[in-house]
């Protein structure tokens, strides 16, 4: 097992949600604890068709969010738990083609994916307005002159659901010298993208 993640509830701090790539079995590992990590279950979600590269973000409605990559489609794939990690929604597709490296971030009232796409930093992002209600997702961005893969995303406070950094790296290959890059979408789900 890889890619490893752990979350904790804000709603509720013995709420714990532990996640990993599950080599063999195109699943995602899971496992939930509801008393601080004293006992846990254990299983798998996106049962069959999950790749790998998962990540997860809990907001303060309670919504976990979790990011994979789809194993046979090479799609982006966002579902949805409402109830601690026990069971996860269907999933919603954020993007599709030559697909890497996702990663997952909530902030003022908006859930946000970035992922490299052949070769190239993209995000889009999505309103949320309270427990289990999401969504559609936003317009695809392209990052601009974003050539890199590895990267990072986070919400801030702001309007439209808060101001968006993405971070990535470019070169991607070998042991470097790499440089870090950051791009910012200062009005969120507004209707401005990624700044150079």
């Amino acid at each position: 097992q890889a890619e490893s993640f752990m979350n904790v509830n804000p709603t509720n701090p013995n709420n714990l949600v532990a996640t990993s790539n599950n080599p063999g079995t195109a699943s995602i590992f899971r496992a939930y604890s509801t008393n601080g990590g004293t006992t846990w279950t254990r299983g798998t979600i996106a049962s069959g068709v999950a790749c790998c590269d998962g990540q997860a973000a809990w907001d303060t409605f309670g919504n976990l969010f979790l990011v994979y990559i789809s194993a046979s489609l090479n799609q982006i794939n966002v579902i949805l738990s409402t109830d601690g990690g026990a069971t996860f929604s269907a999933p919603v597709t954020a993007g599709t083609g030559s697909v890497d490296q996702p990663s997952i971030a909530v902030g003022n009232g908006s859930v946000w994916v970035d992922w490299n796409s052949g070769g190239n930093m993209v995000a889009r992002g999505a309103p949320v307005t309270g427990l289990g209600v999401f969504g559609p997702f936003n317009a695809l961005q392209t990052i601009p002159t974003a050539a890199g893969s590895f990267g990072g995303i986070a919400v801030g406070p702001g309007a439209n659901g808060g101001k968006v950094i993405v971070t990535y790296q470019s070169p991607t290959g070998g042991q470097g010298p790499a440089t870090i890059y950051v791009n910012v979408d200062a009005d969120g789900l507004g209707a401005g993208g990624f700044g150079a």
